[in-house]
């Protein structure tokens, strides 16, 4: 068990990984088992959680690892065993709204050119694992459902007052 001194300076290196302000979306963060070396994966909760809409597939998963592994040649044991049960189970749905709001807080505090960069390392991964469940030989078709995900997504991470909030 964690005391509370031990909580609060872990939630503080996730907030500073993470470059936040404020430590209330890293304690909740927290909370779902993430600390500083899980910080990257936030970034790909998005992407998971769009990978379950239909039931993750074989496909979908090897594309996850494959993008996951271009990104990070290796990820930290604590962050790996977060990954691995996020494929192995969706993550909470808690988890993956607190991300997003991690994320536009991110996207809030950067310039516009980081902006842009993580707002394409967010959604970029969402639609290369969305267009291998579908069309011919499973390449190509984002369904209905999965386009909306992605719309949604990429609105809701335009910055303050450009997308809908």
């Amino acid at each position: 068990m964690m005391s509370d001194v031990d909580r609060a300076a872990a939630i503080g290196r996730l907030q500073q990984e993470l470059g936040l302000s404020d430590p209330w979306l890293p304690g909740v963060l927290h909370r779902f088992g993430l600390d500083e070396s899980c910080a990257a994966l936030v970034s790909w909760l998005p992407a998971i959680e769009l990978a379950w809409l239909g039931g993750l597939t074989w496909r979908e998963h090897q594309r996850l690892l494959t993008l996951i592994t271009q990104r990070h040649a290796t990820l930290p044991p604590r962050a790996a065993r977060l990954l691995i049960a996020w494929l192995t189970h969706p993550p909470p749905v808690n988890l993956c709204r607190v991300a997003r709001r991690t994320l536009r807080a991110q996207i809030d505090t950067v310039s516009a050119a980081e902006r842009d960069a993580l707002r394409a390392r967010v959604i970029g991964p969402a639609v290369a694992v969305a267009s291998v469940s579908g069309g011919a030989f499973g390449f190509g078709a984002i369904s209905a459902a999965e386009s909306a995900a992605i719309r949604q997504l990429s609105d809701y991470l335009m910055p303050a007052g450009q997308g809908i909030s």
